[in-house]
């Protein structure tokens, strides 16, 4: 059922109102009903495994276990620090106070914050349903789209992963924002507007990837809301010009939390054409990925040889072509512009044209972005299966079949996400020579005492990047736990070398004399790595106490019954 323009009035900002027909109430509620239990029961079925889940080695640390902001209860100082911290080099404080919250409550019970996550998917799956129903009236056609959005394989990163809730998060909030934006745009009041102003602020302090919503708004009065083409006499430029002024106040909104996101981008050692070039594949790149999610990974090595010109003027045509169809389509297929400029817009924070640490290019950043290429796909479907007068049980077989081929592969690939071991080793098989995921795949050992097994892990990162310095401070605290100390002070060296102005090494030099007995020698290390951290920084108080968290337990007590 089409939308269409059934009044209109001035009120708010000065905006004239186009109230969409929905068709939304129109439906039984029981179907309704019906569609939000199967929702939630396919989701459930797909990644309730997550509540068996252990916490990996890839983030969870910095973010949870090791993070010593989240220990103890709430108090101002840590709210203090979420609001301004610069940590991990992300400015999201409603992200840091949801961990501290899990925290609080659960501890590291890695069970509750698994749960939690799944409890934010299952929300927004719910929210996407309500979004499309209510705006669009296509009822059928919206439940489809969030059963794609709950259990496409390209999600499961941010669902597993906990320290992804910033994606979850973030998407909470933003499409809290597009309802509410909903309403506005039916009854135009100040109230409704801050609303929409208050949720999309949250959606920024989880993940300021979000920034891009005023255009996305701008899109969505175009299709499916249609406030470009309300019949009230005003002049279709005026109307735009209106509209766009409408969004200012958001605007500012996204222009400071992209200010605070880009003042932490300190890790641009990429060049520049080499992240234009990035940007363009990473687009087809991520569509390949829609259509054909194999070989998925929680991190995919950076390629440092640029990209061969043809690779990046196919795709470039790719996008070039997709985009001229859709604009010549405009005006009989308006939803093609919508999903398709959605895509696009929403994927651009996160495409590669700014580089955000080590890596281009990563499943979780399609988690809000693929909603626009479902919108992109779902609408058109429906309306050759309108013309074509196809069955309606045919459509929900043919539906049905897509979901569970789509559900299968993303229970299985939610399954590698159950501990530190099963990730990295699927990880390093889907892309192969992977330095950070061979340095991990070694901490998941050396935390089992498997030190033989983890030195060979990290040995084998080293070789595929040399300058991994992160790799050979490992591979050296190994060598201390297996005896090896003129080998780990080495290794230590070599990562002083590498990066002077760091404490690592030195931390490194101040374990591995201590563990030889030369306690001279460790306290000039200690104090003179100790000196380098940043004032804010979580330092360890004592030599005894880095040496407790290096599991050098025995020689730091040795160390204190010295002293």
């Amino acid at each position: 059922m089409e939308t269409s323009v059934v009044g209109h009035r001035r009120m708010g900002l000065g905006l004239t109102k186009s109230e969409p027909r929905t068709g939304a109430s129109a439906l039984p509620r029981e179907r309704v009903l019906v569609y939000m239990a199967l929702l939630v029961g396919l989701t459930l079925a797909v990644y309730g495994q997550v509540v068996t889940f252990d916490f990996v080695n890839f983030d969870d640390n910095a973010y949870v276990t090791e993070n010593a902001h989240m220990r103890g209860p709430l108090s101002v100082d840590k709210v203090r620090w979420a609001l301004t911290s610069g940590y991990y080099n992300n400015w999201h404080p409603l992200t840091w106070l949801s961990h501290m919250l899990d925290c609080r409550f659960f501890g590291l019970d890695p069970r509750w914050h698994h749960a939690v996550n799944l409890l934010f998917h299952v929300a927004n799956v719910l929210l996407v349903f309500r979004l499309f129903s209510r705006t669009t009236g296509a009822t059928g056609a919206a439940a489809f789209i969030a059963a794609l959005f709950a259990v496409h394989p390209l999600h499961v990163e941010t669902v597993a992963w906990i320290s992804d809730r910033k994606d979850l998060l973030a998407t909470f909030f933003v499409l809290l924002a597009l309802l509410a934006y909903g309403r506005y745009a039916r009854r135009p009041s100040v109230g409704q507007y801050v609303a929409v102003m208050a949720a999309f602020a949250f959606a920024v302090m989880a993940k300021s990837m979000q920034v891009t919503l005023p255009v996305i708004l701008l899109l969505f009065d175009f299709w499916p809301l249609k406030r470009f083409h309300t019949e009230d006499g005003v002049i279709p430029s005026v109307r735009a010009i209106r509209l766009l002024l409408e969004k200012i106040p958001l605007f500012l909104i996204a222009g400071a939390a992209s200010f605070a996101a880009l003042t932490l981008r300190t890790e641009q050692s990429l060049s520049s054409e080499y992240r234009v070039s990035t940007t363009v594949i990473s687009y087809v790149r991520y569509l390949f990925k829609f259509f054909w999610p194999v070989d998925l990974a929680v991190t995919y090595p950076v390629a440092r040889e640029p990209f061969a010109t043809w690779q990046v003027a196919g795709a470039a045509a790719v996008l070039i072509l997709i985009t001229a169809v859709v604009v010549i389509l405009r005006r009989r297929a308006p939803y093609l512009l919508t999903g398709w400029a959605w895509y696009l817009i929403t994927l651009l924070p996160v495409s590669g044209i700014v580089q955000i640490g080590g890596h281009l290019f990563a499943d979780r950043y399609t988690y809000w972005p693929l909603v626009g290429l479902y919108t992109f796909m779902v609408f058109p479907l429906r309306h050759v299966i309108s013309r074509a007068q196809v069955p309606r049980r045919l459509v929900t077989a043919a539906a049905v079949v897509l979901i569970v081929v789509l559900a299968v592969p993303t229970w299985a690939q939610t399954r590698h996400w159950r501990d530190s071991l099963s990730l990295m080793d699927h990880c390093i098989g889907a892309t192969g020579g992977n330095a950070l995921m061979y340095n991990n795949l070694g901490l998941a050992f050396f935390a089992q005492a498997r030190y033989a097994e983890a030195a060979e892990r990290y040995r084998t990162s080293i070789q595929i990047d040399p300058a991994y310095a992160k790799a050979r401070y490992n591979l050296g605290i190994v060598q201390c736990s297996m005896g090896q100390y003129d080998e780990a002070l080495g290794e230590f060296a070599h990562v002083i070398e590498m990066a002077p102005h760091a404490p690592q090494g030195r931390f490194g030099m101040a374990i591995a004399y201590a563990c030889k007995g030369d306690y001279e020698r460790a306290f000039q290390y200690f104090g003179s790595a100790r000196a380098m951290m940043p004032a804010d920084a979580a330092k360890p108080n004592s030599l005894a106490d880095l040496l407790d968290a290096c599991g050098r337990s025995a020689e730091a007590e040795r160390l204190r019954q010295s002293r």
